[in-house]
């Protein structure tokens, strides 16, 4: 069990009532939120092991054996559909002696540890350990993996480790936020989806400084001039930002330029946006358009560093080389000038000469909602 953190402890770290102050003016959350380990440690305990979160599409898990990882802060998980179609998610721990059972995404016959070559069934169920008989174990049943929750809407499949609500209410107002803006939810019916592949970048920033680079476009003309900036005209973007409950929000559309159009016409669009993305708490972007499809998940690993995994996929009209093209610039390129973007901010935060800077009311709406959506899950903690 993790101790929890005393709330005393807390308040010599940052004082609520100042943080209170600080959001109410528009300004940022405190520079501590972003490089203490002990808000880390909350985060975990009070973000992140009570929120449903993406662990991928039922495209990748379709066959029996098909398995994805991931980590819920500090927790490994497995994602994987069993022989009789059944998709399971555990705690990817083996219950000998710790190590991950299994690792990255793909296919398997069973779940084996490569420490001491314990095996798991599809189903969890511990099914074989080398020299057995004379080990004096406790029961096999005893010593299964442990099951995390699991849900799928739309084709994506989300889980969580202690959650304090259904996935439904925590998605709250998105699924119908999505149908209105024109999203057809492409992986209800995933025949002729193409997984393009994965995007895995290791960050030395806070999660939530990436979180809130991407929920904003006031960057983009002069960070991403020559990619993002070069096929989607976004000079009134940030005027279709829309927040609504439970921290999410949509962010977009971003239309194509016109010079770009003729090179995507309508029936290889899959969707009536250049670009567009959702945001589902706390840490999903689920992106559509004529760039394809894609997800991003953004785990942290400790207050100033974090992962970011992003998986690309077309629908069956989109698959051709200027997509792959269009997607590179979108999610490759425009990514890597991100990532520096963030790995500077991180720097300035850290170096004790920045405390909480202003945020512009139109052009970071979605910022502002998401600090104020962190805050309120933190606050608990510091009373």
């Amino acid at each position: 069990m993790r101790e929890n953190i005393g709330a005393e402890a807390l308040r010599r770290v940052v004082d609520p009532a100042e943080v209170d102050a600080l959001l109410s003016a528009g300004r940022t959350l405190p520079a501590v939120f972003y490089t203490h380990s002990e808000i880390s440690r909350l985060e975990d305990q009070l973000i992140f092991r009570r929120a449903w979160q993406l662990a991928g599409t039922v495209v990748e898990l379709a066959r029996p054996g098909d398995y994805v990882t991931l980590r819920i802060s500090t927790v490994p998980i497995v994602v994987v559909r069993d022989k009789a179609g059944i998709l399971r998610a555990f705690v990817n721990v083996c219950t000998h002696r710790a190590q991950t059972v299994i690792e990255g995404d793909g296919n398997c016959s069973n779940l084996q540890c490569g420490y001491h070559g314990w095996t798991f069934g599809l189903d969890g169920k511990l099914s074989g350990v080398p020299g057995w008989r004379t080990a004096e174990l406790p029961p096999f049943e005893e010593l299964g993996l442990k099951p995390v929750f699991l849900e799928v809407w739309a084709g994506l499949v989300f889980v969580a480790i202690e959650p304090e609500q259904s996935l439904m209410e925590q998605l709250g107002e998105l699924p119908a936020v999505m149908r209105s803006t024109g999203y057809d939810f492409p992986f209800e019916t995933v025949d002729g989806m193409s997984f393009l592949g994965q995007y895995d970048y290791h960050i030395k920033a806070n999660w939530k400084v990436y979180h809130e680079n991407s929920s904003e476009c006031y960057h983009c003309p002069t960070s991403h001039p020559g990619t993002f900036g070069e096929l989607f005209d976004f000079s009134r973007v940030h005027l279709d930002a829309l927040s609504f409950n439970n921290g999410g929000g949509s962010f977009g559309p971003f239309p194509l330029r016109t010079e770009m159009r003729d090179r995507f016409p309508a029936e290889k669009a899959g969707s009536q946006y250049g670009y567009a993305q959702y945001f589902v708490w706390p840490n999903t972007l689920i992106v559509t358009g004529f760039v394809g499809e894609a997800l991003f998940r953004m785990e942290p690993r400790g207050s100033g560093s974090m992962r970011q995994v992003g998986r690309g996929y077309a629908r069956p009209e989109q698959v051709d080389a200027e997509l792959s093209n269009l997607i590179d610039v979108t999610f490759a390129q425009t990514t890597s000038e991100d990532i520096a973007i963030v790995e500077r901010v991180q720097e300035g935060l850290e170096s004790g000469m920045y405390s909480s800077g202003p945020t512009s009311a139109d052009r970071e709406t979605l910022l502002r909602d998401f600090q104020r959506r962190v805050w309120a899950s933190l606050r608990p903690g510091f009373e």
